[in-house]
């Protein structure tokens, strides 16, 4: 019978006995780390996919994107609510600035927009008065705020006129309504439907909404001046008040 022979001094094994490459512990290792890196290069692709695609259909501002902190300033750490090409009353360059945070469906920012109708009587040189949304109260609310962007679009003074018709209005918030109160003042027409229809002044609106909540609003109406936040209506005497002071300040 014919014997196997083994040369003196070697650890010889059978094929049979020897681990197979793919089951050695480093290849299971890189297999490994290679299955989390294609699950990572397929999670920021689909990430990218839907990121651009909310982009091109108008459900995020790019440049929101990268402007999430625009509004606090570094060298006080105090937090601003002005964005420059907003509606306001009064001066545009006047000393003083209030800014407010309103819904046009709000029935206290409809009290409170009688009040700062007189404010702009008392003060015309010295405060300026700019509007930012944040439409939060009834489901047309954000529509409501579009519309008002669309009349902003044709004009500062067509704006207040227009958001005058709003809160005379404010129950009725749907878009022929909206539509309606844009012909009534004059402005009605292509231009103001194509405008609303196609939500052009997304943009700016979600631009307020963010930026509200980056500087801590959660009701409406809400005022800033300068870093100072007051929430609800601020009666006349007490604005009164608080301007008189600000302009000895500044004297």
């Amino acid at each position: 019978m014919a014997q196997s022979y083994q040369t003196p001094g070697t650890n010889y094994r059978p094929a049979a006995s020897r681990k197979k490459w793919y089951r050695k512990w480093w290849v299971i290792v890189l297999l490994f780390i290679l299955a989390i890196i294609i699950a990572f290069g397929v999670a920021i692709a689909i990430y990218t996919a839907t990121l651009y695609y909310k982009i091109k259909t108008g459900q995020i501002n790019p440049e929101l994107l990268f402007e999430q902190g625009q509004n606090i300033d570094q060298n006080t750490n105090t937090v601003t609510a002005i964005r420059d090409d907003a509606p306001y009353l009064g001066e545009k360059n006047a000393p003083i600035v209030i800014v407010e945070f309103g819904d046009f469906g709000c029935p206290k920012c409809k009290e409170s927009a009688a009040i700062i109708k007189e404010l702009n009587k008392l003060y015309p040189k010295q405060i300026k008065i700019i509007f930012r949304h944040y439409p939060l109260i009834t489901e047309n609310s954000q529509v409501a705020a579009l519309a008002a962007e669309c009349a902003f679009h044709q004009g500062n003074i067509i704006f207040w006129a227009y958001a005058d018709k709003l809160f005379a209005h404010q129950d009725f918030l749907d878009v022929n309504s909206l539509k309606k109160y844009a012909t009534e003042i004059g402005i009605g027409g292509k231009e103001f439907d194509t405008c609303l229809d196609k939500k052009e002044e997304l943009a700016n609106v979600q631009k307020d909404i963010l930026e509200a909540k980056i500087l801590g609003v959660n009701g409406t109406p809400t005022f800033f001046i300068g870093s100072k936040k007051i929430s609800g209506v601020v009666p006349l005497d007490i604005w009164k008040k608080s301007i008189d002071q600000s302009i000895k300040l500044i004297k």
